[in-house]
C-alpha cells in the first residue's frame, strides 16, 4: 500500500511515465459478492485508498442518465448497474476493468457507443515500446441485450469470452 502512495512521486522524479490504472472486480453470484465484500474491508483495513463498490442495479431504470465513464478507482461493479436506463447513449470503461458485467446495459435503447479506455501495461520492459491496449477479456451474457440504438462497441484484441445474447436486438451496430 505505501509503495502504492509513492509511485507517483518517484516516477516523476525518475522522469518515467506513470498511469494509475486501478483495479476492477466484477461479481455475478451472491458468492462473488461475498467475496468483493472481504476483498473491500481488507483493503480499507490495509489502508488502500479510494476503494468504491458499484451494486448490481445500482442505476436501473435511471432515466435522466445520459453518459457514464466508470472511473478507474471503482473495484466492482455488479451486473445490470445500467439495465433500462433508457436514456444513456454512451458508456466508457475505464483502463483496469478486465470484465463487463452480465446485463449490464440490459435495454438501454438510445445507447449508441461503448468505450474502452486503454492504457500502456505496467510490465513494460526498460526501453521496450508498447501500445495502449484495454485490459476487457469478457464482456458478460447479455451485457447489451436490447440497446437496438448501439452503432459502435469496437471489441478489444484481448476479448475471449462473449457471454450469450451479449449483442441480441443490437440491429443498428456497425463496428463490433
Amino acid at each position: 500500500v505505501e509503495g502504492s502512495r509513492l509511485m507517483p512521486q518517484v516516477t516523476k522524479e525518475l522522469g518515467v511515465k506513470y498511469i494509475n490504472n486501478g483495479s476492477l472486480v466484477v461479481g455475478f453470484t451472491e458468492e462473488d459478492r461475498k467475496t468483493v465484500e472481504e476483498l473491500y474491508e481488507r483493503g480499507t483495513a490495509n489502508g488502500v485508498e479510494n476503494l468504491e463498490v458499484i451494486d448490481s442495479y445500482a442505476f436501473s431504470g435511471c432515466s435522466y442518465l445520459s453518459e457514464t465513464s466508470i472511473p478507474s478507482k471503482v473495484t466492482s461493479i455488479g451486473a445490470s448497474a445500467f439495465y433500462g436506463c433508457t436514456n444513456l447513449t454512451k458508456v466508457t470503461f475505464a483502463y483496469g476493468m478486465t470484465k463487463v458485467p452480465s446485463y449490464i446495459c440490459y435495454g438501454a435503447t438510445a445507447l449508441t457507443t461503448v468505450v474502452y479506455e486503454k492504457g500502456l501495461p505496467t510490465s513494460a520492459e526498460e526501453g521496450e515500446t508498447q501500445e495502449e491496449e484495454t485490459l476487457i477479456t469478457e464482456i458478460g451474457n447479455y451485457a447489451f441485450n436490447g440497446c437496438s440504438s448501439l452503432v459502435e462497441a469496437p471489441l478489444p484484441e484481448k476479448v475471449q469470452i462473449i457471454g450469450s445474447y451479449a449483442f441480441q436486438g443490437c440491429s443498428k451496430i456497425e463496428k463490433l
